[in-house]
């Protein structure tokens, strides 16, 4: 599966087991795309690959510029619209496919990629025969929408659509029930909106487990925004809920293998809403499991003033 390892990020640099020939980053409104960027030698690198939402607002294009400075010699911009994922996922493989060599060793920045280009990431990753090793690393938050109450915090607002992602189809079929997991955030409107628009005949509610937070003042949240989809779903008597630690990629990827053992029966779809460290494990259980899909719910709008604020440690996570 993956190792897992988690660094002061004081010590980032040496803790580095080696050197890596492609360092990959994503440009966003969170001050969190800069703080692995920041922190990092460019010594470990021989490219640096940035990635852009193209159609993203005046933040993202600010802190592009930010991370390209940051790189000045050996840095990439690829500004792609990321609601074009064939398109995205075309220029992640042209770049890797320009790059010298084989047997690539990627370090890749997972923290402010949205759960979609994330997967289609990690997908096009695996499937080049360049990358012989790959390393995802992700910095926790000490607080989302900070300053906030509980249960006056917000991420995003609105459902723009339901998608399957681009290399996670799955295999669903008209003759079976569909079994609906969905890894609940903050994001309890959108949760609630994914699970109207699918309509599954039953439900996995995944929540992190309090105890394993990354995010230093998430533990009450986590309990408190299941119970308000919990709420909102409250037609759906197949419904159940199920705790994981969302700081382990593994024991995600096995916590939901367990849950679509227990429905080998029902066409799966699974929904990531909770940090990306979940939704590396969402990847590799899609990896063992590759009759289940993954699907996508692009928000109408996004507190990019408020979003997050980095915290002091980030996870190393090396995929076999």
């Amino acid at each position: 599966m993956s190792e897992v390892k988690k660094v002061n990020l004081r010590f980032i640099n040496s803790k580095l087991e080696n050197d890596y020939d492609v360092f990959i980053c994503c440009s966003s409104f969170e001050e969190r795309c800069l703080t692995i960027p920041q922190k990092i030698e460019n010594k470990h690198f021989s490219q640096i690959i940035i990635f852009e939402n193209s159609i993203g607002s005046a933040l993202i294009k600010n802190n592009s510029q930010k991370l390209k400075g940051l790189f000045a010699h050996n840095q990439t911009v690829v500004s792609v619209d990321f609601s074009n994922t064939l398109s995205f996922a075309d220029q992640l493989a042209r770049q890797i496919s320009m790059i010298q060599g084989r047997k690539l060793k990627v370090l890749i920045d997972v923290t402010t990629f949205t759960h979609e280009t994330l997967l289609i990431c990690l997908k096009v990753l695996k499937l080049t025969k360049k990358v012989d090793e790959l390393t995802c690393v992700y910095v926790n938050a000490t607080e989302y929408c900070p300053g906030q109450e509980v249960d006056k915090k917000w991420l995003s607002q609105g459902c723009k659509n339901v998608h399957s992602i681009l290399g996670y189809p799955g295999m669903l079929f008209p003759s079976l029930k569909t079994h609906l997991i969905v890894i609940v955030g903050y994001e309890y409107n959108r949760a609630f909106d994914t699970i109207s628009t699918i309509e599954p005949n039953s439900v996995s509610l995944v929540y992190g487990s309090a105890n394993d937070s990354i995010t230093d003042k998430d533990k009450e949240a986590n309990s408190t925004y299941n119970d308000l989809v919990l709420q909102m779903a409250f037609e759906y008597k197949n419904i159940e809920t199920v705790e994981m630690p969302c700081d382990n990629p593994n024991l995600v990827a096995e916590g939901l293998s367990k849950i679509i053992s227990d429905h080998e029966n029902d066409s799966i779809v699974i929904v990531p809403m909770n940090n990306k460290m979940s939704t590396v494990g969402v990847a590799l259980s899609a990896f063992q499991n590759e009759h289940v899909q993954v699907c996508y719910a692009p928000a109408v709008l996004y507190n990019e003033e408020n979003y997050s604020s980095p915290g002091e440690y980030c996870y190393f996570i090396k995929i076999k």
